[in-house]
């Protein structure tokens, strides 16, 4: 797959980029599923946020179906180990989303909160947000990049980049 804006690979449209490994042609795709992420040629992240939606709405009903039995505590807790990790796994990377996709996920987490707090929908999603002590999508990713590049200056955690020194 070649990534580039529209306008970049509009230049490069007559399909002269062939790429090959020990005299193998590769496959040309316009998008890609690796580690739980779908990558598209322009970086769009669309597909991504409609197949992570599916899993989030999915983790939500499970959570609507037991709500009634369990504690706001509990059902918090579900939340935090079934819903939240496919919003956080990888959010570094496909966090420049657009309003509209942005919006969708955050639609999701503002209704996970309704049902986890059994209030209604003309209740404010911010302020039981706040109640569960819970960032919205686009703060918590900040929080992550941040977090990425304090480890990634300080030489915390693991060593996505290593300094070379060259010695004569």
């Amino acid at each position: 797959m070649v990534i580039g804006s529209r306008q970049r690979l509009n230049v490069n449209a007559d399909g002269n980029i062939n790429i090959t490994i020990n005299d193998q042609p590769i496959k040309k795709v316009s998008e890609t599923e690796t580690l739980g992420m779908v990558i598209n040629l322009h970086l769009t992240w669309s597909r991504h946020v409609v197949e992570k939606s599916k899993k989030i709405s999915s983790g939500i009903g499970a959570v609507k179906r037991i709500r009634p039995f369990i504690t706001t505590d509990t059902a918090s807790k579900i939340y935090k180990a079934i819903i939240q990790p496919h919003i956080d796994y990888c959010s570094t990377v496909w966090d420049g989303l657009g309003i509209t996709l942005l919006d969708k996920i955050q639609k999701l987490q503002n209704r996970a909160a309704r049902i986890i707090t059994q209030s209604t929908y003309y209740t404010s999603a911010s302020s039981l947000l706040e109640d569960l002590g819970w960032d919205n999508f686009s703060s918590r990713w900040k929080k992550h990049k941040a977090t990425l590049m304090f480890k990634t200056l300080n030489n915390k955690g693991s060593r996505i980049f290593t300094q070379s020194i060259y010695r004569p």
